[in-house]
């Protein structure tokens, strides 16, 4: 079966600076990518793919469609400028004379268990259900807990938060890229301060981290685990940002928390 590479360079409408970390993918099939640090991306469709669509989409930015059959006309990389979305956030006004905290999530470290990010899983997703309850709370700091780390050099990830609709992931509630950046061989926990980012919580969320990066070269030996626990809720994941995202471990979930207050 005929192979074609798309490529191309993904840059702010308004600035004319390369976009890091914008998801590609094809609607609906497990094939895509994220573009590198300077906004280019590269990869590889078949004939197969001719009637497919691709989508370009980040956080932040109003999307983009392009058809398969349009890209593989054009030999040369396809230049794209993504135009930043509007949107209007909901005022939350949280009052207390005195702060109240409580963690949510999977607290386990086991070093037993663990689920991977793998060298050939380029932009694998994955997450967990936050239950939040009835009060808004403010969110300070997530982290999630590493038990087995070969990566050679620095690897990157994003950390996503989505709305539910019966139980599944719908919009990503931030408004801009948390990128989270794990050193080489590095394990136990890691967290990221989310203080500055204002994040408010009014309803279940499911929390991912998604692998967007690699400082370098990855071999096939290469993985990360997450450490896995007993969790009601189970662990969720998909391969592509088009991709729906599936259960994939019942009754066990990945060691992410998030430190909140309210």
């Amino acid at each position: 079966m005929d192979s074609f590479t798309s490529s191309g360079n993904i840059t702010d409408k308004n600035s004319g600076e390369g976009l890091a970390y914008v998801n590609i993918g094809l609607i609906g099939k497990p094939i895509g990518t994220v573009s590198n640090s300077q906004g280019v991306f590269r990869f590889e469709l078949t004939e197969a793919n001719y009637l497919d669509t691709l989508r370009i989409s980040m956080v932040g930015y109003e999307s983009q469609e392009f058809p398969v059959s349009e890209l593989q006309a054009n030999s040369e990389p396809v230049a794209i400028q993504m135009k930043e979305a509007i949107s209007e956030l909901d005022e939350i006004v949280l009052t207390a004379r005195e702060w109240k905290r409580k963690t949510l999530g999977n607290k386990t470290e086991s070093k037993l268990i663990g689920h991977l990010f793998h060298y050939s899983q380029f932009g694998k997703e994955m997450g967990i259900r936050m239950n939040v309850g009835r009060q808004p709370l403010l969110v300070d700091n997530f982290s999630f807990h590493v038990s087995y780390n070969r990566f050679s050099g620095k690897v990157y990830f994003r950390l996503n938060m989505y709305r539910l609709d019966r139980g599944k992931p719908t919009e990503n509630i931030l408004k801009e890229n948390i990128i989270i950046a794990v050193e080489s061989k590095e394990t136990g926990r890691i967290g990221v301060d989310l203080r500055p980012y204002d994040i408010v919580l009014t309803e279940d969320v499911l929390v991912t981290l998604e692998w967007i990066d690699a400082e370098a070269e990855v071999g096939s030996t290469e993985a990360l685990a997450v450490s896995v626990g007993v969790l009601t809720g189970g662990t969720f994941e998909r391969v592509s940002k088009e991709m729906p995202m599936k259960k994939v471990l019942k009754g066990l979930g990945l060691g992410y928390i998030l430190e909140v207050r309210y």
